[in-house]
Order: structure tokens, then C-alpha cells, then sequence
């Protein structure tokens, strides 16, 4: 896991300006505010435009104009929300990609989702000062649908019944802590991510 997000972060074919915009895809379709607000300003220092994103975080169509930009984001969209790729799609990606660069497209939003699926299971928290950047989604409830996340301690027993316990907490803290995008990643929930000695390690 970690070679594959070291890749995609800094070895994959695209420019840091589509990598910046996967992570951003990955984030809105994850709820995932944290991944946001760590990489919006990136993203936009990169040259993806800012009124783009606006729409993305609004949950609407961005309406890119810049033609990698604008396949890119159909590619990932229709993988995310579709669960397939139309062939006209994949067509346009292929002739602007490559073979190497779609599968490289692939496992970057693979990856990046894993990262934010990990930032709000482990309910790592909003930088002090910034805003909350989804309407509809307060901390880890989504408020939209009524739909809220358990206040529960997230059950790491379950991972420990299938890996030894230090293992398990060594990957999340890696994964957590450690910057799971490439940045210094705010303090995750105490209740979710207790400390643990193999924290210092990491």
C-alpha cells in the first residue's frame, strides 16, 4: 500500500496538477474534508482552476475546459459513481493517456480513495481555522441524508483478529499519521486512533 501511494503521489506519468485533482476527486466523492483542505490550495497553485473546484465541492459538474482535466475527471467520475467506463470515455483517455497513463489513472483514484476511506474511518479532523468545504457534511455526519457515522470507537479488534494487533496499529498510524497524501495530516480522533507504542515508529 504505501509503495503504491509513494507512486502515485510522486512517480506516476501525470503532472502534479492531475495528481492534485485526483486526490480532490477522491476527497469529494468520499466526504473526505481533511484530504480537501490539504490539498485545495495545491491544487490550484498547479493550475487546476479554482472555479472548477468550487462546483466539484458543490457536487456539481466542474466543467473543466483544459482537455486532460476534463477527461480525467469523466474517467474517475464514471469509475467512482458509474462503476464502468463508457467506451468513448476510455477512448478519449487512452488517446491522451496512453495504456501506461490509464492504468496509472486507475490506481491513483484506487489509492487516493483508500487514503480518504482511512482519514474518516480514523476521523481525522479538520485543521483548526478552515472552513468545512462540503454543505451537508458536518465532521464525519452527513447531515444531507440524515445519515450519521457511529460515535463508536472504530472496531480494531476486527483487523486484529485478522492481523496481530501491532501490525494493525502500525499500518493505520503509517497510513494516518504518517500522511496518507503526501502531507502533514491533521490529529486523528483519539477514540478512533489510540495511541500506541508503535506510534513513535512512525
Amino acid at each position: 500500500m504505501e509503495n503504491l501511494g509513494r507512486y502515485c503521489r510522486g512517480e506516476s506519468r501525470f503532472p502534479q496538477r492531475l495528481r492534485e485533482l485526483s486526490v480532490l476527486i477522491c476527497a469529494r466523492h468520499f466526504d473526505s474534508q481533511s484530504a480537501w483542505n490539504t490539498h485545495i490550495q495545491q491544487a490550484v497553485e498547479e493550475g487546476v482552476p479554482a472555479d472548477c473546484l468550487d462546483r466539484l465541492a458543490r457536487g456539481e459538474d466542474p466543467d473543466f475546459k483544459a482537455e486532460d482535466e476534463r477527461v480525467f475527471h469523466a474517467f474517475a467520475h464514471e469509475m467512482l459513481y458509474d462503476h464502468f467506463v463508457t467506451d468513448e470515455t476510455y477512448a478519449a483517455a487512452l488517446s491522451l493517456f496512453d495504456e501506461e497513463g490509464v492504468l496509472d489513472l486507475i490506481g491513483c483514484i484506487g489509492s487516493f480513495s483508500m487514503s480518504a476511506m482511512m482519514l474518516y474511518t480514523f476521523q481525522v479532523r479538520l485543521r483548526p481555522r478552515l472552513p468545512r468545504p462540503f454543505n451537508g457534511v458536518d465532521g464525519f455526519r452527513r447531515s444531507r441524508t440524515g445519515r450519521i457515522w457511529p460515535d463508536a470507537a472504530f472496531p480494531l479488534q476486527l483487523l486484529e483478529g485478522l492481523f496481530d494487533q501491532e501490525n494493525t496499529r502500525t499500518a493505520a498510524h503509517r497510513f494516518v499519521l504518517g500522511g496518507a497524501f503526501g502531507a502533514e495530516p491533521a490529529e486523528a480522533s483519539a477514540e478512533r486512533l489510540a495511541t500506541s507504542p508503535t506510534q513513535a515508529a512512525c
